[in-house]
């Protein structure tokens, strides 16, 4: 993979080397890397004509679709950190989460699920927020704008703006913000930078053989490190394309595996026992499928078995690991030779780079089979 410095360095990266190349796949959407690159690009002029500076936040309430990679690439590309909230929130966590981080861009569906957002956010004072744009994924209504017209084409009297701009950006600035649950209080939020990003991923990809020809399944939340990062920005990365749906459904990811030729199939335990209770699951296609993963809990000796038949019939490498929001994603993986014992009770090693120990309430190492807390130290970690 190339070395680059920004993460829309990739974009800008595939657009050049493969710009018929499928880029993220949506319902009846596909985009090129060419057409991913232009879009992202319009995206940056519109956010530079609202007067988004280096060090501001552009913030997005919506699920996985194109609009979310093309706008976390678009912030990127101007300086901006860009950060997610889920559609299925309350105007309570809406208000918490937006004063908190004072987004000056706010991007939004106008409904999920039979929800309306413009009600939900109606009892949010987004004024007191910072938002000065709201930018709507659907029906605009009244001191709101359509995102599609705001960014559907490019602005020429921008373009040696963004040009510049971009030139600007520092690999060590922020870039993503994630708010992730704590042990005690409300959400806390996490920043990672260009660089942190990258350190991480380019770990990743050597343990899911990441590729051009690598076609990843993402169902997940896009407020969660494994949209973000692990799936969504590393598939950007290999220069492959990205089969989004914007939410799970065990019987439709089924489908979507043969049809879209998925390589890379990463979810959780529950999910895989959902899809493995269904009828259909003994007659899905996996034979694309280079790598499964699974993260978030130890899988049951059962869906260890029925993994293992498809990593038999398919060729497929199965891996788990350990991981964080504040490390960024995967901090630990599993060998492909790796015995049943270790895929179930285990979760591997720390790639060289990262140092991983186990520590006593006073910071002091524990030996062998004693209990503690995780210690991490490494570049891929989060900025504060």
């Amino acid at each position: 993979m190339p070395q680059l410095n920004r993460i829309f360095d990739y974009v800008d990266h595939w657009s050049r080397e493969t710009p018929t190349a499928e880029a993220i796949v949506f319902e009846d959407r596909r985009l090129t890397y060419a057409d991913f690159a232009e879009a992202v690009d319009a995206a940056a002029q519109s956010l530079l004509a609202m007067g988004v500076q280096p060090g501001d936040r552009v913030a997005m309430m919506a699920m996985a679709c194109p609009e979310f990679l093309i706008s976390f690439m678009a912030a990127s590309k101007v300086g901006a950190s860009w950060l997610c909230l889920n559609p299925k929130f309350n105007a309570r966590e809406i208000n918490y989460i937006l004063s908190d981080c004072r987004p000056k861009v706010l991007i939004t569906l106008d409904s999920y699920m039979g929800k309306s957002l413009a009600d939900e956010l109606a009892r949010v004072d987004l004024n007191a927020a910072g938002v000065q744009q709201v930018l709507v994924l659907g029906q605009p209504w009244k001191e709101t704008r359509s995102y599609q017209e705001a960014t559907s084409k490019q602005l020429p009297e921008f373009q040696s703006a963004l040009l510049q701009r971009a030139a600007q950006v520092d690999p060590q600035s922020d870039v993503l913000l994630m708010y992730t649950s704590g042990s005690t209080g409300q959400p806390k939020g996490v920043i990672q930078t260009h660089s942190s990003i990258l350190e991480n991923v380019r770990q990743q990809s050597k343990y899911f053989f990441a590729s051009q020809s690598m076609r990843a399944l993402l169902h997940f939340p896009i407020n969660h490190v494994a949209a973000d990062v692990e799936i969504g920005f590393a598939t950007v990365y290999a220069g492959g394309a990205l089969v989004m749906m914007d939410r799970f459904d065990p019987a439709a990811t089924l489908e979507i595996l043969g049809r879209e030729k998925i390589t890379m199939f990463g979810q959780i335990p529950a999910m895989f026992l959902m899809q493995a209770a269904l009828p259909s699951f003994k007659d899905t296609d996996f034979s694309s499928l280079k790598v499964i993963v699974w993260g978030g809990a130890a899988a049951p000796i059962s869906l260890l078995r029925g993994l293992k038949r498809i990593s038999q019939a398919t060729g497929a490498k199965l891996i788990t690991g350990y991981g964080s929001t504040e490390a960024c994603g995967f901090i630990t993986y599993t060998s492909p030779s790796d015995d049943a014992e270790s895929l179930t009770n285990g979760v591997g090693r720390a790639p060289e780079n990262f140092e991983l120990r186990i520590v006593d309430d006073q910071r002091k190492p524990l030996s062998t089979g004693q209990v503690g807390e995780l210690a991490i130290r490494g570049p891929f970690l989060f900025k504060e």
